[in-house]
């Protein structure tokens, strides 16, 4: 006997919930996803795909029931962790609408979660970057952070900058905050500091400064850095006609 079998793809499969759900009263939706808010990865793409899909059903309706019911003023760490949580799913509906579709005062929240997170989830925050009303508050929060930035999510940080159309002023901010954190980097700091350095450097004058910079902290750099260092140099000889002449 033969028994065939039949998969839905997840992919499929979680449309045709989020779907379901967007056809239901705000109450019985909000009494369905509560339990799947956050800590449950089978509704990381449902939950926030179905609050979008079902607002422009009934404006505001779903997404303020369910926060009567999440936001509590208590912070005690479980608060603070569902309170996080609840970030994550106001930046994922964030990516799938627009500032328009929502009411003023969820607009303002959506807005508000936004900035709040740049440092945190800046990946996050640069996948919504069509709400533009918050962008340049974003982006001074985020060159503000660069100085004192863990080197590790330095990366992170500059790889949000281009989605907030950070002006030269910015990338040049955002330049000098890097190259003022390499002569005191260890080996891993400096590796990440070079790296994030390098989606920076867009133009001759750009090159020439972060090559200059670089060479002047070899002399004092941790022993451990001066391979990061020495590595990047290369990357940024001049590129122009006159120089390759010159070669």
């Amino acid at each position: 006997i033969w028994i065939t079998r039949r998969f839905v793809h997840r992919t499929v499969l979680e449309h045709l919930v989020a779907e379901h759900i967007t056809t239901l009263e705000a109450d019985e939706a909000a009494r369905i996803l509560l339990p799947h808010l956050w800590f449950d990865p089978d509704w990381k793409v449902v939950a926030p795909a179905a609050i979008a899909a079902h607002n422009r059903r009934q404006r505001g309706a779903l997404l303020q029931r369910l926060l009567d019911k999440v936001v509590h003023p208590a912070k005690d760490p479980a608060r603070r962790a569902a309170s996080r949580e609840l970030d994550k799913l106001l930046l994922a509906i964030a990516e799938q609408s627009e500032p328009g579709d929502w009411t003023p005062d969820h607009e303002d929240l959506f807005h508000a979660c936004r900035e709040r997170n740049v440092t945190r989830a800046p990946a996050a925050v640069a996948g919504t970057a069509h709400w533009v009303h918050s962008n340049q508050r974003i982006l001074t929060t985020l060159l503000n952070a660069l100085p004192t930035a863990h080197p590790g999510a330095v990366a992170d940080l500059v790889a949000a900058l281009p989605a907030l159309e950070p002006t030269e002023a910015d990338r040049a901010e955002a330049r000098t905050a890097l190259l003022n954190a390499l002569p005191t980097a260890d080996s891993w700091a400096a590796a990440d500091l070079v790296a994030a350095l390098a989606a920076l450097v867009t133009t001759e004058a750009d090159r020439a400064e972060a090559r200059t910079a670089l060479l002047s902290a070899l002399p004092t750099a941790d022993p451990g850095a001066v391979r990061a260092l020495v590595t990047a140099l290369p990357a940024l000889e001049p590129t122009g006609p006159d120089q390759i002449g010159r070669a």
